[in-house]
């Protein structure tokens, strides 16, 4: 399971390596607002963004020099360019809220929770399962999340998602849909939510060059950045 987590940017995936620690803080972002008329003198500090979730994902990249020197490069050609748009980031340890509607809509916000998701299947079947346990839909699960069979190590997509049952299909590097043809079989299914990159630092492990820790920080943000 610590090894389906995924940066989707502009389309394309990155995988994030075997994650090793999950770190979230959440923070007030609290602007300074000076009193008025004669109270000028005095200023107070205002929620005025509400609270905002950082997490700090230490991660391991392991294979080949190149292999890990061109994922890095790919993470922080990321990171370097403007971040116009918002990248996802995918995983079981994802467990946030995402906004349903905006404050100017709905007072207070509507919310939905994102929680990924580690459990074991009730019914097997072709291309698909069912854990009756879990409510996909208010876990947060969407279409391109992805699902691995904890025995087999196989990885699949999600194409459909009902209540209790995802429709899988194939997806690289095991091609196959049909990962989870058993009841009581222990699986992991990621969720996503949108974010931006704060940081990234890549540190070696010598001499062999196939060993990577990477410490990379993100913050949650919504879909339109």
């Amino acid at each position: 399971m610590t090894d389906i987590n995924y940066l989707t940017y502009g389309g394309y995936a990155f995988p994030l390596g075997k994650v090793i620690r999950w770190e979230e803080t959440k923070e007030p972002q609290l602007s300074v607002v000076t009193m008025p008329a004669m109270d000028s003198s005095q200023s107070l500090a205002v929620d005025t963004l509400g609270v905002a979730l950082y997490i700090t994902v230490t991660t391991v990249i392991t294979g080949s020099f190149d292999y890990i020197n061109t994922t890095l490069q790919q993470l922080k050609a990321i990171a370097d360019g403007y971040q116009t748009l918002p990248s996802q980031i995918s995983s079981p340890f994802v467990c946030s809220t995402i906004s349903l509607s905006s404050p100017s809509n709905q007072v207070p916000p509507l919310y939905n929770s994102v929680q990924g998701i580690i459990s074991t299947t009730t019914a097997g079947g072709t291309n698909s399962f069912t854990d009756t346990n879990i409510n996909f839909q208010t876990h947060g699960v969407v279409v391109g999340d992805r699902v691995k069979n904890l025995i087999t190590g196989q990885v699949a997509q999600v194409i459909s998602v009902g209540t209790n049952t995802l429709t899988l299909g194939a997806c690289i590097p095991d091609n196959n849909a049909n990962i989870l043809p058993n009841a009581n079989t222990p699986y992991a299914c990621t969720t996503t939510i949108y974010v931006k990159v704060l940081s990234l630092a890549p540190r070696w492990e010598l001499p062999g060059l196939n060993y990577c820790e990477l410490v990379i920080q993100f913050v949650q943000t919504s879909s339109n950045g």
